[in-house]
């Protein structure tokens, strides 16, 4: 295509300058929460009158050892806006630890990609189902020899069956041995292997 100029931008900056001097726990990173969706101050303590979802609200996410996170997904935005709903009106305690299962997906360019939670930190990567030359598959990941996420291309049929093994930290790969699913390989070469892993 021809063109005069191209911009190219990929990502988000969390809008948090407004919060300076607020005494809340707030930069580029997003504004820290608690579990319950509490804004806390700049020595960590919760504020009961402050409360935050979305791509903002950066809170410890129990499947991943308790380290901040900010999901950017629509997505994410309600579930945490209604489990913060519940916090304000049922109170922290009751509303317990906000755990949604960090969840993606978009269309672009005729490929429809999903996926389920973080990839972060992966040390192997599998294709437990398809094929990356067809331009359908779905790759498993792993971090110290736990699932950690999944990740379909076209191939969005088989990602439900990966939800609880990520959630539980099954052991890297959870599911193998289906009559549908290729030989055991990593992808992209060079990555461990699933028997390495």
């Amino acid at each position: 295509i021809e063109a005069d100029l191209v911009v190219v931008a990929l990502g988000a900056v969390r809008n948090t300058g407004w919060l300076a001097g607020s005494g809340l726990s707030a930069d580029e990173g997003g504004l820290s929460c608690d579990g319950a969706c509490r804004a806390l101050d700049e020595a960590g303590r919760p504020d009961d009158a402050i409360f935050a979802a979305g791509d903002v609200a950066r809170f410890p996410h129990p499947l991943y050892g308790g380290r901040p996170v900010a999901l950017e997904h629509w997505g994410n935005a309600v579930a945490q806006g209604a489990h913060a709903a519940r916090a304000m009106l049922d109170g922290p305690d009751a509303a317990g630890a906000y755990a949604e299962l960090p969840a993606f997906w978009s269309s672009q360019f005729g490929l429809n990609i999903k996926s389920l939670g973080l990839l972060e930190g992966a040390d192997a990567m599998a294709i437990v189902q398809g094929d990356p030359g067809t331009g359908r598959f779905l790759a498993v990941y792993g971090h110290e020899g736990r699932t950690i996420a999944a990740v379909s291309i076209n191939a969005g049929r088989w990602l439900p069956a990966y939800e609880a093994p990520i959630r539980e930290g099954a052991p890297f790969p959870p599911i193998t041995g289906g009559a549908d699913q290729p030989a055991p390989a990593p992808f992209p070469p060079g990555l461990p292997s699933m028997q390495a892993a």
